[in-house]
């Protein structure tokens, strides 16, 4: 195959991509994100925020969101 090396790194970088999500959904959603409710605080309510932009932005350079 003349492109074998992207089609390895591409599938690759899925794969890395994959395994990110899940660990971040076990961070996030499964623990939220090692925080006790009772514990939060605006610095949290801040980090969730920056957190979500940033996978907004993700999602939107994916195709699977359109931008706000």
């Amino acid at each position: 195959m003349k492109n074998q090396k992207a089609v390895d790194s591409y599938i690759g970088s899925i794969g890395e991509i994959a395994t990110l999500l899940e660990d971040l959904k076990g961070y996030v959603v499964d623990n939220h994100m090692d925080i006790a409710p009772e514990d939060v605080n605006w610095g949290h309510a801040g980090s969730a925020q920056h957190l979500l932009a940033l996978l907004n932005e993700a999602a939107v350079f994916a195709g699977i969101r359109h931008e706000k």
